[in-house]
């Protein structure tokens, strides 16, 4: 070991034991944060997205603390909405129905989705059915992720203040299915709604042993600009997000 790895080492130690003394030191006092969701517009129950747009600073705070409940369900359709998602609600009964309904929209010939989908998939109403169940390290695998013309996942919860949806990645249900093809639909359940990023975080870690390594905060299609303005869709994910609030 250098000297500079090891001065760097010794300092690190006793930075980190310092930390580790504080939480047992009684003159320091750890004071929680608020929930930064505070200074976001949400819908309260008896309220439209348009009243809530329109208010002033001065009635945003007023509603904010007017002790009525926050609309979760008007609160994140407003905003996956104005974050480009497609939204499709329906009952659990019509979930099916309303998927092939996209994917006839769509004029989805090949579909990949998850080992854990949960669906009945041979009732998925696409010609080509691919189970994302090998390493895409295989050359047949890569190929197909590459040209599949959709995917299907499950979100594990959808954030109202941000109208953003959290999507654990795991062996079952990777990465790439979100990434890769040019559509892809996303299936919520209403009763996953949570208020803000914090409440979705602890949420996660009270619904997982370990909180999961890593957590997807998808805001809708993927989306790039260049120093003119000019959005483009697509570039670097999904065109097209199809969002299913069952």
């Amino acid at each position: 070991m250098s000297i500079i790895d090891d001065i760097s080492r010794r300092s690190r130690e006793k930075i980190l034991a310092a930390v580790a003394q504080g939480y047992h030191d009684p003159e320091i006092k750890s004071t929680p944060l608020p929930d930064p969701v505070c200074h976001v517009r949400l819908i309260h129950e008896g309220e439209t997205a348009e009243e809530v747009a329109a208010y002033s600073e001065e009635q945003a705070q007023a509603a904010a603390h007017s002790g009525r409940k926050v609309d979760l369900l008007a609160t994140f359709k407003s905003n996956v909405i104005a974050n480009k998602f497609d939204l499709h609600e329906c009952t659990e009964k019509e979930l099916m129905a309303t998927i092939n309904g996209i994917l006839k929209e769509r004029h989805v010939q090949s579909l990949m989705y998850p080992r854990n989908l949960g669906l009945k998939v041979e009732k998925l109403q696409a010609p080509e059915k691919i189970c994302f169940d090998r390493s895409v390290d295989e050359a047949s695998m890569r190929e197909q992720v590459f040209h599949t013309d959709a995917s299907i996942i499950n979100c594990e919860l959808g954030v109202a203040s941000h109208g953003v949806v959290m999507v654990c990645s795991s062996p079952e249900q990777p990465r790439l299915l979100s990434l890769a093809m040019p559509t892809c639909i996303m299936l919520l359940h209403k009763e996953k709604l949570v208020e803000s990023l914090i409440t979705g975080l602890h949420t996660m870690k009270a619904n997982h042993e370990t909180l999961p390594t890593n957590i997807l905060y998808i805001a809708g299609p993927s989306r790039t600009s260049d120093i003119e303005l000019i959005t483009v869709f697509g570039v670097h994910g999904p065109q097209q997000v199809h969002l299913v609030l069952y």
